[in-house]
Formats: structure tokens, C-alpha cells, sequence
């Protein structure tokens, strides 16, 4: 009985604390059930989801990679930003993780990026959005706190 605790004990700190990356199964059903229960948004029509992982940690994260139609671009973040609360545009090549970040997380490589970092509709968490008008490449990071 001892043994089934401490192996229960061991997966479970495996499974929540350890800092290790966990792939994300439906990560597009995940991100649109995220933006929709923290925002009201919704991923527009055409949108793939290409990349996802989970953090392992007590507050937990998820990185995902974005192919979005060029064209909703603009809208999608104009909406996002008046959905979240206290948006705020940093300096996308400013210090902001706190994890080890997933190998394809590359939104230097997005021509003229620009980040977005706003909280959820009750402050429980919020977003990381790298993004560019002129590209359709977008990289979120979705947390709670």
C-alpha cells in the first residue's frame, strides 16, 4: 500500500509540478474552449492550431502555434484585446516565461511582431499573444493563476 501512495505521489508531482512539456491533445478544441470561456472570442474560420503543449506546473500554461487566415488577423486581436481586461502592448523581445519554452516557439521569427499580454474577463489568468499584421502566424500562451 505504501508503494501505490508514494508511485501516486511521484506521477502525480511527474504530472503537475515537474516543469516538463505534455502534448496537448485537441489543442484546437482546447484554445477555442479557452478564448471562448475567458473572452467571449472565438478562433476564426480557417484557423489551424499547428503546435500545443502543456506546462507541468502548479499554475498551469499551455504554448500553442497558429496558422490564421492573413485577412482575420486584425480582427481577431482588435477582439481580443476589447474582450480581455487591462491589455497591454509590451516589447516582444522583453523577458516574460518562467518555464523552459518549447523548441518551435519562435515568434522572433514573425516579421515585425508585436505582443499583446491581457488578463482574463475575472483575473484569473490571461494571455500572451505574438502576432504581426502582416503575417499569419500567431503564438499564444494561455495561463492561470
Amino acid at each position: 500500500m505504501l508503494i501505490l501512495l508514494i508511485a501516486g505521489a511521484a506521477i502525480s508531482f511527474l504530472l503537475w509540478c515537474s516543469g516538463l512539456h505534455f502534448p496537448i491533445w485537441n489543442a484546437q478544441g482546447r484554445l477555442q474552449r479557452h478564448l471562448t470561456d475567458d473572452l467571449g472570442v472565438s478562433l476564426p474560420p480557417g484557423t489551424k492550431v499547428t503546435r500545443a503543449i502543456r506546462v507541468a506546473t502548479l499554475d498551469p500554461g499551455e504554448y500553442y502555434a497558429v496558422e490564421i487566415p492573413q485577412a482575420s488577423v486584425t480582427p481577431f486581436i482588435a477582439a481580443v484585446r476589447a474582450a480581455g481586461r487591462h491589455p497591454q502592448d509590451r516589447d516582444p523581445s522583453g523577458h516574460w516565461y518562467m518555464d523552459r519554452l518549447p523548441d518551435w516557439w519562435l515568434p522572433q521569427n514573425i516579421p515585425q511582431v508585436q505582443r499583446l499580454e491581457l488578463s482574463d474577463r475575472e483575473e484569473k489568468g490571461g494571455y500572451t499573444f505574438y502576432y504581426s499584421l502582416s503575417s499569419s502566424t500567431l503564438y499564444v500562451f494561455w495561463f492561470r493563476t
